[in-house]
């Protein structure tokens, strides 16, 4: 898994309410290239996903990939204000506006990425 969506999982599960408890790292080296090492983070999602497990690594969450996962942070980005007139919009901030035009035609990736972007603009900006 690319790194970008190790980060942007972690991101997104934060924001839905995971803790992230911990991290480890594994060596999955092969007979030719032995030192591959990964590290992962873990997080415990409680009572978020509705399935049998608790804690997920971020290698494992499906945000990027899964519209079953990604629909309830929609959802949740959705049902908050936007604390920005249109005066407060700038080259910086843009595309939370955008994000707002989203719909079921639009790909799961394109999606992804635009929840990131928001959410790392809403911890900096609106959390504080």
């Amino acid at each position: 898994m690319e790194d970008k969506y190790k980060k942007g999982n972690g991101v997104i599960a934060m924001y839905m309410g995971a803790v992230k408890v911990g991290s480890f790292t594994n060596n999955l080296g092969t007979l030719d290239k032995p030192n591959i090492v990964h590290d992962h983070d873990l997080f415990d999602m409680g009572k978020y996903r509705t399935m049998n497990e608790c804690y997920w690594a971020d290698t494992t969450m499906k945000y990027h990939r899964d519209w079953n996962w990604l629909k309830p942070v929609l959802d949740k980005i959705k049902s908050k204000p936007l604390y920005m007139t249109i005066d407060e919009v700038t080259p910086e901030n843009a595309f939370t506006w955008d994000f707002f035009r989203l719909d079921i035609f639009t790909p799961i990736d394109v999606a992804w990425d635009a929840v990131v972007k928001y959410i790392e603009w809403y911890n900096k900006n609106i959390t504080k």
